[in-house]
């Protein structure tokens, strides 16, 4: 994957497009992720080039996980530990012993399958996600997740030079709703009805995505999306809001709305069109909501 960033408003926005959580003014940047692992290289045309290598087409995918786990399923020490759902969609067994797992991506080596793990062709492989490697008998990796939102990343051995083999990123969990995709193993993901260990069959179509930032919280649904996304708006200031949609590169593609003054809550839809009229690609893009004194920048895909 090559991105090129021409600017600093782009750089903006390409932190906040590796960060699964909001970023707003007060305070700056928390919680960036991704930052420490990019190669950039200065240009003479003074853009950046960012190189990460990723391998598709790998059978065995993330497929669903779980990050406040509090009473939905035991690890075979009694304990309700977070994990990770592996699946193998191939029809070959395949040997991880050498793969990684991580939830940094400036750390993707943090935890290695352990000799001999087999996962067989059409069957799931729970990760225990509790801090504790040693523990048997089950497979624990070395941390826990993150219930306020971070990645998981899938990561080919050394001899194949650490490509990412599968990732995902997700934000805030609620407990015992899990994140997993649909259809089964190759579809997007969702919050859903917890199947450790089952295939993925019950999405949760009332659990949206919120995201806060002092005075202003913002449902967004659905996200991905494809033709419609909905923006459900609260506030308790008075002061006016503007709402306009960018491209990964920083340029903006459509103005929702100039002005929102005393009128919260509030909601606005974005159809996928430009100032033009016209349908975007497929792709990332960024809803900012501004005031005054506070922006909100949400990150939203269309497919």
């Amino acid at each position: 994957m090559n991105l090129i960033i021409k600017n600093t408003l782009n750089i903006l926005f390409f932190y906040i497009l590796l960060n699964t959580n909001i970023i707003s003014t007060n305070p700056p940047f928390q919680n960036i992720i991704y930052s420490s692992t990019l190669v950039v290289e200065a240009k003479e045309n003074s853009s950046y080039q960012v190189e990460q290598k990723i391998e598709e087409n790998f059978p065995v995918v993330i497929n669903e996980c779980m990050a406040s786990n509090t009473n939905t399923i035991q690890d075979p020490q009694g304990e309700y530990d977070d994990w990770v759902e592996l699946y193998n969609k191939g029809t070959e067994n395949i040997d991880l012993s050498g793969l990684y797992l991580s939830d940094k991506v400036d750390n993707i080596k943090k935890w290695k399958f352990p000799d001999k793990t087999i996962i067989k062709s059409g069957e799931y492989l729970i990760i225990w996600c509790d801090e504790n490697s040693k523990a048997t008998p089950g497979i624990h990796t070395n941390f826990k997740l993150s219930a306020d939102g971070e990645v998981i990343l899938l990561v080919n051995s050394d001899e194949k030079g650490n490509s990412i083999l599968d990732s995902i990123s997700f934000g805030k969990q609620e407990p015992d709703i899990s994140f997993g995709r649909y259809p089964n193993a190759s579809g997007r993901f969702y919050f859903m009805n917890p199947t450790p260990g089952r295939s993925n069959d019950n999405v949760l179509t009332s659990i949206n995505q919120v995201f806060s930032s002092y005075n202003i919280n913002v449902v967004v649904y659905p996200n991905p999306f494809d033709n419609i996304i909905y923006f459900d708006i609260q506030s308790n200031s008075s002061e006016s809001y503007r709402l306009e949609i960018f491209n990964s590169q920083g340029t903006k593609v459509r103005m929702l709305q100039e002005q929102i003054i005393n009128n919260l809550p509030y909601k606005v839809l974005w159809d996928g069109r430009n100032d033009n009229g016209a349908i975007v690609p497929e792709g990332l893009y960024f809803i900012k909501i501004n005031s005054e004194h506070s922006f909100v920048i949400i990150p939203i895909i269309k497919y």
